[in-house]
């Protein structure tokens, strides 16, 4: 933890922050991807209010680099489940499976090389066994952040509306973040 650069220590801050913030019971999900929200959020506006132009700029390209990884793993993830749910063997199904994760990589590979000017930015996921539960970890974190942006945005950037809008949310049983933000603190 200690040898992340300031803005990543302030993005998971303000990440398990936001678990005091909010918490639903049995939705790590839900929770997850708002505390990711905030943690990004969070660390932009510090940034903007005591970082360096430099370090906001290499933090917003970060966000940027992730953004790309998660299209990656958003592509395979579809792939893998067109797989899974097709009415074929299941010696066929894991041979597929076996070629999405080698398609994975060599796809980032493509992405480094050709965008990240050979920045090796993920090399550390991709030198562990890509399967399942390594996807399903990051999609517990991400797949609900860009609607909890919107949220955000629609909240004009208003974190006690925010915060509002997200009980209001959270205390239904859909979970559906596709809300007016009206809600006033």
């Amino acid at each position: 933890m200690f040898n992340r650069d300031d803005a990543s220590l302030a993005e998971l801050i303000f990440h398990e922050l936001a678990h005091q913030q909010m918490y639903v019971k049995g939705d790590s999900r839900f929770n997850e991807a708002f505390a990711s929200a905030i943690g990004e959020q969070g660390a932009i506006d510090w940034l903007q209010l005591y970082g360096s132009e430099e370090l906001l700029a290499t933090y917003k390209k970060r966000l940027l680099v992730r953004e790309d990884f998660l299209s990656l793993i958003n592509e395979a993830k579809r792939s893998l489940s067109e797989i899974y749910n097709a009415d074929t063997a299941e010696t066929i199904k894991r041979e597929k499976k076996h070629h999405v994760f080698l398609g994975l990589y060599d796809k980032y590979l493509q992405l480094k090389a050709e965008k990240w000017n050979d920045v090796g930015w993920y090399d550390r996921w991709f030198n562990e066994p890509i399967n399942n539960a390594r996807l399903v970890s990051i999609a517990t974190y991400r797949d609900l952040v860009p609607d909890f942006n919107q949220l955000f945005f629609r909240c004009d950037r208003d974190y006690s509306r925010f915060y509002s809008a997200v009980e209001k949310v959270a205390s239904t049983k859909n979970r559906n973040l596709d809300i007016d933000c009206q809600v006033k603190p």
